[in-house]
């Protein structure tokens, strides 16, 4: 297999884990400003508490593998996941030669499977590693947006009129109005949970998800780092979804805060 074989699998697991997940390719791990580790593939839920990092290492030869394990290059992993699973074609590598306590995971016709699952290892997560992140995923976003903003004004000048606009925009705008009664059904149900986790009445979902907010704060807030913490996925999460402004003076303050605790 070839080297661009290992970057569309690292895509694969990507894609595999979905909208569960923040993910991030070729991540370095530690300070940017010195030596470190980089992973294939890093994943992180979209939670905030508990928060669980997996690092996803691919080998796409036998040699590979055996390099990595038996040169102990995986175990520089080790401190920034709570998860390490090899990925890997189908049949490659048996689960016996899998280093113990890291997981393995092969991609054949019908996708990826479990071939053996990792057991979980607490890790502390450092603001060098927290930041290393957010900058590296400031980097791929903005180039995703640049990518999108050239197609879109391409498109642009391309444009076929009101007829093309319709059949756009009208699929999904018809599609809306189609399930308007199961999203409104759906925004009833959650508000309900949140009133029963509560014990109180809330006037609309917007007060509901507000009070949500207040009390996971409060609950991170008991935490040395928590704050810092859940404002990095924050971050992180904007970041995810497009939304890169004023990044940088949020990072800028984090970062002072973080320096002001650890002193």
């Amino acid at each position: 297999m070839t080297e661009s074989n290992g970057r569309e699998l690292c895509k694969s697991i990507a894609q595999y884990l979905g909208d569960r997940w923040m993910t991030w390719v070729d991540q370095p791990l530690g300070s940017v400003w010195r030596s470190c580790p980089r992973a294939d593939v890093l994943a992180i839920t979209k939670s905030y508490s508990p928060v669980v990092i997996r690092v996803y290492e691919v080998k796409i030869s036998r040699g590979d593998f055996q390099r990595d394990v038996f040169g102990g290059k995986y175990k520089s992993y080790l401190p920034f996941c709570n998860y390490l699973i090899f990925a890997t074609p189908a049949g490659l590598i048996k689960k016996d030669e899998v280093p113990e306590g890291c997981g393995l995971i092969s991609h054949g016709e019908k996708g990826w499977r479990t071939v053996k699952s990792p057991n979980k290892r607490d890790i502390v997560i450092s603001q060098d590693f927290m930041l290393c992140l957010l900058m590296k995923g400031y980097q791929d976003n903005f180039a995703r947006y640049r990518d999108l903003e050239n197609k879109r004004l391409v498109k642009n000048w391309e444009y076929g009129g009101l007829a093309d606009a319709a059949r756009e925009f009208g699929i999904k705008l018809s599609y809306d109005i189609v399930h308007s009664e199961e999203y409104l059904e759906r925004a009833v149900k959650l508000k309900e949970q949140i009133e029963s986790l509560a014990g109180q009445k809330f006037q609309d979902i917007s007060s509901a998800f507000s009070w949500l907010n207040r009390e996971v704060s409060n609950l991170l807030g008991k935490h040395k780092y928590g704050g810092e913490a859940a404002e990095v996925l924050e971050v992180a999460l904007d970041l995810y979804d497009g939304r890169n402004w004023n990044i940088t003076h949020k990072l800028r303050e984090i970062a002072e805060r973080l320096e002001s605790k650890t002193g």
